[in-house]
């Protein structure tokens, strides 16, 4: 278990015995959703949505519940973290093993057919950075979007501004409507 200090202020924190326990079982939950955010990002079967849904749904189970550590200021950044670091590991793995990745069989007909690779250049060129936010809407394209703007050198700069214009507003939205879906039962 982790310790925690509970009640009381940081001056009192070595005269009292008023430590509290975070159980395991909520820190093997958000490990759990970051865990699930990650392997959505690399091709499991599941959209990250499911995981933030779900996410909303376990802090809203425990929101009036004294002894669990299931709290929205944790899971919340536990969150925005996982998408954004999933979307800039695939950035930077297009950057960096993009066109030798993309002419691999496997990812040809698994990830990124080449129709799909032409599509999406088409559409970096003619609507920019903008692409990325309908992108983030789509997660059938989510993925390959990402890693092409690896692959096309797009500035980190931007990718990273326009990936965080959706993350935050994005996963709020979907994290609190799962939470407060949840808590109005």
């Amino acid at each position: 278990m982790l310790a925690t200090y509970n009640n009381g202020s940081l001056n009192h924190l070595w005269e009292t015995e008023d430590w509290r326990m975070i159980p395991w079982d909520d820190v093997l939950k958000y490990v759990g959703v970051f865990v699930a955010l990650v392997i959505s990002a690399f091709g499991a079967p599941i959209p990250e949505e499911f995981p933030i849904v779900t996410a909303g749904v376990l802090v809203g189970k425990e929101w009036d519940n004294p002894n669990s550590w299931m709290k929205w200021w944790i899971m919340l950044p536990v969150l925005i973290a996982g998408v954004v670091a999933c979307d800039v590991i695939l950035y930077f793995i297009g950057r960096k093993w993009g066109t030798k990745l993309l002419k691999r069989k496997w990812v040809q007909k698994n990830v990124l057919p080449p129709d799909k690779k032409e599509k999406i250049e088409k559409n970096f060129h003619e609507y920019g950075i903008a692409i990325l936010l309908v992108a983030r809407l789509l997660p059938g394209i989510r993925s390959p979007m990402f890693i092409m703007s690896g692959v096309m050198r797009l500035p980190f700069r931007k990718f990273i501004i326009a990936d965080s214009l959706y993350a935050i507003p994005g996963v709020n939205l979907l994290f609190w409507l799962s939470y407060w879906f949840t808590t109005s039962t």
